[in-house]
């Protein structure tokens, strides 16, 4: 269980984060076991079977990758087409205990690089310590 200063770091990472990326729309901080730690997006029902789906897909993912022998899965990517409008799913590790989940509107080699940097801040806040929320530079 996240203590409160850990979830106000976390959420507050993700709120400047999606701040500072035009292309973001939303982000979502899950357990491994699906439930939402905490999000910028609608935080309701919909919110949490978002993060049940995403974790599930990730572990499967995991288990594909793991069977076809090609390593540890560090990065998922989707595309989502609906009427012309193409939405990003990205969903990375964070730790061995949550995964970050972005939903955007562009999928850009800068983007990935500031995702790996919040996943890495974000396994520093949920393994207890208490880091700066990185510059992100976007």
């Amino acid at each position: 269980m996240l203590s409160e200063k850990q979830l106000a770091l976390a959420t507050r990472a993700l709120w400047s984060l999606q701040e500072a990326a035009i292309s973001i729309d939303g982000l979502l901080l899950a357990q491994t076991s699906g439930l939402t730690i905490t999000s910028t997006m609608q935080g309701d029902d919909s919110t949490q079977r978002i993060a049940a789906v995403s974790a599930t897909l990730f572990r499967l993912c995991e288990f594909a990758s793991d069977l076809w022998s090609r390593g540890e899965a560090q990065e998922i990517s989707l595309k989502l087409r609906d009427n012309n409008q193409l939405t990003h799913i990205m969903m990375l590790p964070v730790g061995w205990q949550a995964m970050l989940m972005v939903i955007a509107n562009q999928n850009t080699a800068q983007l990935w690089l500031q995702l790996r940097e919040a996943a890495a801040y974000l396994d520093e806040v949920l393994t207890g310590h208490s880091p700066l929320i990185p510059d992100w530079h976007l």
